[in-house]
């Protein structure tokens, strides 16, 4: 596999770890401060050309997320923010992938470990360390950040796996999409599968928590991601009251 670097105007670093609306806002000065002088406002992009080794069976079903085709998307690389990067996120591999097209190579997949956050497709993505709860489906440790307030951070971790098929007399791919939900509370983490995972990684919560799931069975039992985003909502406002 050949390594090569992708030239991209920066903008400069901020120092909160976590991207705001405030810095969000910022992206216009940015973009005209870059346009002053382009040459001394490009860094580079590391990374290793992508081949797509397993060809989905339909569009319909890929291994990406949210969409098969580039987006625009922000990502913050070895320290640097960047504004509308073509981007896709592989869940079957755990790569970022971002669109350079020249004689030699279309795509280039990003070294995991210089991506400290990024933003596609409505999502907020970062690389959080790895722990033993989290290690078995850990990969490349890009976490979507579902909910955070001053004592919950609740995260979603999205992986594909393949399924071989042949087709036509051609080997095709089904991708098939797997959920996990992680709760970081005291410094502490948890993996969160149902309502007793909850009860037990905050029992000092306990009356709230079945207060607020039996009046809330059926957004549990139809939609966990919701459910678990309204509870922690919930049990944020109750503690300021």
């Amino acid at each position: 596999m050949k390594y090569f670097a992708y030239l991209l105007l920066i903008c400069p670093v901020f120092s909160n770890p976590v991207f705001s609306q405030s810095d969000f806002a910022k992206k216009e000065y940015f973009e005209v401060y870059d346009s002053v002088d382009l040459n001394q406002n490009n860094n580079i992009f590391n990374g290793l050309e992508y081949t797509d080794k397993y060809i989905s069976l339909s569009v319909e079903n890929h291994k990406f997320y949210g969409a098969f085709d580039y987006n625009e998307g922000f990502i913050k690389y070895n320290g640097q923010p960047y504004f509308d990067v073509k981007m896709k996120y592989d869940l079957l591999n755990d790569l970022i992938i971002i669109e350079y097209v020249n004689k030699k190579v279309s795509q280039l997949s990003l070294n995991s470990s210089m991506v400290e956050q990024f933003r596609l497709n409505g999502g907020e993505f970062f690389n959080i360390p790895e722990n033993e709860v989290i290690k078995p489906f850990y990969k490349n440790g890009f976490f979507k950040l579902c909910y955070q307030d001053n004592n919950f951070s609740f995260y979603l971790k999205r992986i594909k796996d393949k399924v071989k098929k042949i087709y036509n007399k051609k080997v095709r791919y089904v991708f098939k999409e797997h959920e996990y939900y992680v709760l970081f509370y005291k410094d502490r983490c948890f993996k969160i599968d149902k309502i007793k995972d909850v009860l037990s990684a905050i029992p000092e919560y306990d009356n709230e928590v079945r207060t607020f799931y039996k009046s809330n069975k059926r957004l549990y039992n139809n939609n966990f991601y919701e459910f678990m985003k309204k509870l922690l909502n919930n049990l944020n406002k109750d503690s300021f009251n």
